[in-house]
């Protein structure tokens, strides 16, 4: 299906909200950065190499293969951001900070992409903010975007990618494919799942029917992917032995999409609470996000699900997916809440219902469950908590309405308005006790 986007002028945005998004993204990213996320020795934090204590193993090792460069060249993954670790540590010397660094300022980037690109999708700045606003709050995108993971620049890449690829969409030059094709083909130089760039690229263009008229930009895309495959297998002397080092050809992490919509650890424990499995409730609010474009019948939704396709089907089917292979469509996530969010406040209170069912009871209950910690038993003090959350909205509801009626001319609020609010506003209160590992210092 051909898409057809309504034009706007594409960098017709207010500065100042750019450099509003720009301070609070760097805020939040570059604070504590040497501090936090900690990650003490024991299983399953597993911060346990001597040489960089509080680094995760996997933010640790990649510190090492960048401090390496370029005498000593890893086969296993493409050199980009290691290459802007090494020159960060350089600048900065081997610390947790010039380790991190490099994550940290991709991620902050990140968000300024997510705005332009969901301004561009939706023609709209209140969904372009709200998109902006989602990719910098979610928990899981703060704790990750603060860490040495080499998904962080391939995220910024592939946004930089969808961004561009809109615009080729709406006004088709070369230029624009160009552009589109070597961010593609930077998220694969970031790291071997980037590859979903090039692949993302593709989908795309076959589904617009577009393929004959960019080969160039194609091969642009797939080109660097396949020559990094040439020199591993050189470094390694072995073709096989590369693939093997990607899991190409293993079986057994089908199931790892699980990783997609429960709460887990970098390290893949997927983390209990009183004996429940936390959901991850900022994917989870996306998705529900997603599915109300597509029932909306909102065109937008089609060219966002050219990235997830690609994400959700080449990691899964090829080698599983990992605990923070997400970060690679936190901006796609964040642009779907950016978009979906209007069109959820537009449902009926009747529909809203099934909102306070999808979302709002499953942050409930982790939430008490945070508290009933390390058993389940009768506790009717949290029993009462537990209800009174539930009901607090219909409670806000009907007095809030009950205030505005007696208030002429003030318009009531739905039911899922005020569902909205106190969904982000618990989600946002709660979050220690939902993320205890990293804010409260245990699992």
């Amino acid at each position: 299906m051909r898409l057809e986007l309504r034009s706007a002028a594409p960098w017709g945005v207010d500065v100042w909200l750019l450099i509003f998004i720009l301070v609070t993204a760097l805020i939040s990213r570059l604070y504590a950065l040497d501090s936090f996320p900690y990650y003490p020795p024991q299983w399953p934090w597993l911060g346990d190499d001597p040489r960089h204590p509080g680094l995760y193993t996997d933010e640790a090792s990649y510190l090492e293969l960048a401090m390496a460069l370029p005498s000593s060249l890893t086969p296993f993954q493409p050199w980009l951001q290691l290459a802007a670790v090494k020159l960060s540590t350089l600048l900065l010397g081997p610390s947790v900070l010039a380790a991190r660094l490099p994550s940290a300022l991709a991620s902050a980037l990140t968000a300024l992409i997510v705005y332009l690109a969901a301004k561009e999708l939706f023609r709209s700045k209140a969904s372009a903010l709200l998109a902006s606003l989602y990719f910098i709050v979610m928990v899981p995108g703060l704790i990750y975007g603060r860490m040495l993971f080499l998904e962080n620049f391939a995220a910024l890449f592939l946004a930089l990618e969808f961004y561009f690829l809109m615009r080729y969409l709406r006004l088709p030059s070369s230029r624009l494919a160009y552009f589109t094709s070597v961010f593609a083909a930077l998220a694969s130089m970031s790291k071997v799942t980037g590859i979903i760039g090039p692949a993302f690229l593709s989908l795309a263009l076959l589904a617009e029917k577009r393929i004959k008229s960019n080969v160039g930009p194609l091969l642009v895309a797939w080109s660097p992917i396949f020559a990094f495959v040439i020199v591993s297998s050189l470094i390694r002397g072995s073709l096989t032995l590369s693939l093997s080092s990607w899991l190409v050809g293993y079986v057994g992490r089908e199931l790892s999409w699980q990783f997609l919509i429960l709460q887990a650890m970098p390290s893949g424990h997927i983390v209990f609470s009183g004996g429940y499995v936390k959901p991850e409730l900022w994917y989870l609010y996306a998705y529900l996000c997603l599915a109300a474009m597509a029932i909306a019948k909102r065109r937008e939704a089609s060219i966002l699900m050219y990235p997830l396709t690609a994400f959700f089907t080449i990691p899964l089917a090829v080698w599983g997916f990992g605990a923070y292979y997400p970060i690679l469509i936190y901006p796609m996530l964040a642009i779907a809440a950016g978009g979906g969010t209007p069109l959820l406040l537009r449902t009926s209170n009747t529909s809203a219902l099934g909102l306070f069912s999808a979302l709002y009871v499953p942050l409930v209950a982790s939430m008490t469950a945070s508290f009933t910690l390390p058993v389940i038993e009768f506790n009717y003090s949290l029993f009462a908590l537990k209800v009174g959350i539930l009901l607090a909205p219909i409670l806000l509801w009907a007095l809030a309405n009950r205030v505005l009626y007696s208030l002429r001319r003030m318009k009531r609020l739905s039911f899922t308005t005020v569902l909205l609010i106190c969904y982000f506003a618990l989600l946002l209160i709660s979050t220690p006790y939902l993320y205890p590992y990293y804010f409260l210092g245990r699992a």
